[in-house]
């Protein structure tokens, strides 16, 4: 994901979420943040991609309780950030 896939709130646009969407049947989804940063609302855009098995948001300020809530509802979840 880059810049034009983040709206200036930090979560996820439409652009974003047509590229997630895309990816929905994959066995695995990696959500990469390069560019731009993530706040917890993103986070929360998330959860319904039951797919996704990576988060790697560098420098995003995301709080560790948005964190263990995705990871509650992704089981085997990984996030760096």
């Amino acid at each position: 994901m880059m810049g034009a896939d983040v709206s200036g709130k930090g979560d996820f646009n439409q652009q974003g979420l047509q590229k997630l969407d895309a990816e929905a049947s994959s066995p695995a989804i990696a959500v990469i943040v390069s560019r731009t940063t993530i706040s917890d609302a993103a986070l929360a855009q998330l959860a319904k991609y039951k797919n996704v098995r990576r988060v790697q948001a560098v420098g995003s300020p995301l709080s560790d309780a948005a964190i263990a809530q995705l990871q509650s509802a992704l089981p085997g979840l990984t996030v760096r950030k």
